[in-house]
């Protein structure tokens, strides 16, 4: 039966093999599956840092646009500049062309920077493997300068702020300023 075969296990010193055998298989797997983590983490702070340039070196190019007379090679100039600036990791190229166009606001002066970044990514544990897998990683951005020549249908809002957070007096004492005032009082 059941317990007779439990019981001359018991006896024979057959116990913990089990354990031995899923310590053998478990401790590999996590070891891969922390190591895909690490890469696959690496690879999205490479995109939020390609990002960022592509970003700031497009509203840089797009502020030089702001000039009386905007001229488009030094909007390019500048963007290639903080490119190269904003590239901490030495890692980053400028995808050519980098487009200056009126695309924004459809006016007769140019408006519009538009670029695209390339990271080269890395790995840390893949290669120790023989892996390759590394993702071509970039962004594109684009920024527009000018202002708003006209409004139709749209309205100002406007909210009083409270002076004094525990006035009753406040129109709003319940909706903006009631946080504050919780705060207030929980801190005495």
């Amino acid at each position: 039966t059941m317990i007779a075969r439990l019981r001359c296990a018991l006896e024979h010193g057959e116990r913990g093999q089990m354990l031995i055998i899923f310590a053998l298989l478990i401790v590999p797997v996590a070891l891969v599956i922390g190591v895909v983590a690490v890469d696959v983490s690496v690879w999205q702070s490479e995109r939020r840092g390609a990002q960022k340039d592509a970003d700031l070196s497009a509203l840089a190019g797009a502020y030089e646009l702001l000039a009386p007379v905007p001229v488009a090679a030094d909007a390019e100039a500048k963007a290639r500049e903080y490119a190269d600036l904003n590239d901490e990791s030495g890692n980053a190229s400028v995808i050519e062309p980098i487009v200056i166009d009126n695309s924004c606001f459809n006016g007769t002066r140019p408006d519009s920077v538009a670029l695209n970044i390339d990271h080269d990514s890395r790995t840390f544990f893949a290669d120790a493997f023989g892996l390759s897998i590394a993702p071509e990683i970039g962004a594109r951005a684009r920024a527009c300068a000018g202002s708003i020549v006209e409004m139709k249908g749209i309205m100002p809002v406007g909210l009083p702020i409270c002076a004094d957070p525990l006035d009753p007096n406040c129109p709003n004492s319940r909706s903006l300023c009631s946080a504050r005032s919780r705060s207030r009082l929980s801190s005495r």
